[in-house]
């Protein structure tokens, strides 16, 4: 468990700080500077092919396996939130405003009083 967690800490290290000396040398924004780092966590798919092929290596093989599958976990299970976190920081997305989260009831309810929904619901029995 510790190689795996020292797996985790140099890989995420990894990607921020070269996501952030990448973004500083092509003149981006700070905001992208400072968060595209960490919008890179989340992994799982060319690792999980790795653990397939890491298989076939014997003993070492189901090391790395078991430090890739446990590293995938805690990405895919933190990475989403730090990413979404992320990018509501550097501005990218916004909280629903509550017309926005109220809109399909108002919606139904708009429908409920239309000529037609009236006729529907009384109309048919006359």
């Amino acid at each position: 468990m510790l190689i795996g967690l020292v797996y985790i800490l140099t890989r995420s290290a990894g990607k921020y700080i070269g996501a952030f000396l990448s973004a500083k040398a092509t003149h981006c924004s700070d905001t992208i500077c400072k968060y595209l780092g960490i919008t890179l966590l989340p992994q799982a798919g060319v690792a999980l092919g790795m653990c397939v092929t890491a298989q076939q290596l014997g003993e070492q093989g189901e090391l790395i396996r078991n430090i890739t599958l446990f590293a995938i976990l805690i990405y895919e299970l933190v990475g989403p939130l730090l990413t979404k976190t992320a990018l509501k920081s550097a501005g990218e997305i916004h909280p629903m405003s509550e017309d926005v989260k109220n809109r399909r009831q108002t919606n139904l309810e708009t429908a409920k009083n239309t000529p037609w929904e009236r006729y529907a619901k009384h109309g048919a029995e006359k």
